[in-house]
């Protein structure tokens, strides 16, 4: 199964020399690594948009009109300036440990907070609705 992919990737090697260094059992032995690493993105990504609607749609129905711009401006501001501090200190980790590694970590890490925050924000409109007919019941 995986004998057509090689010799498409071995045949690109040959036309685009320096590209794509394909030339041992090692490297080929890293395609199933691949796969898994790109699910577990997939996974993540599917999960993180999970957690993310909830928290702009709370944004958006609790915060004051003449400010949601500006709160949502900040939490998108925070979001980006996080970025290139998650690169330094990927990097600098990544002198240390091997990237699998670190990389194995911090799916995990992620797929952890991500699962928790999708507990908290059930958890939160569950208990809203409560409050919410309750108060329809008393008026």
């Amino acid at each position: 199964m995986l004998r057509p992919l090689i010799m498409m990737l071995q045949q690109f090697q040959k036309r685009f020399p320096g590209c794509l260094y394909l030339t041992s059992q090692r490297e080929i032995d890293t395609f199933p690594t691949l796969v898994f690493f790109a699910g577990f993105a997939l996974l993540s990504g599917f999960c993180i948009i999970r957690v993310n609607i909830p928290i702009q749609l709370y944004l958006q129905t609790h915060a004051e009109p003449s400010y949601l711009g500006c709160v949502i401006g900040v939490l998108e501001s925070l979001a980006m300036g996080i970025t290139p501090f998650g690169f330094i200190v990927f990097g600098l980790l990544s002198e240390w440990m091997p990237v699998a590694s670190l990389y194995t970590i911090c799916m995990i890490c992620l797929l952890t907070i991500t699962l928790f925050a999708m507990y908290r924000i059930r958890h939160d409109i569950i208990v809203e609705k409560a409050a919410v007919s309750a108060q329809a019941e008393s008026a």
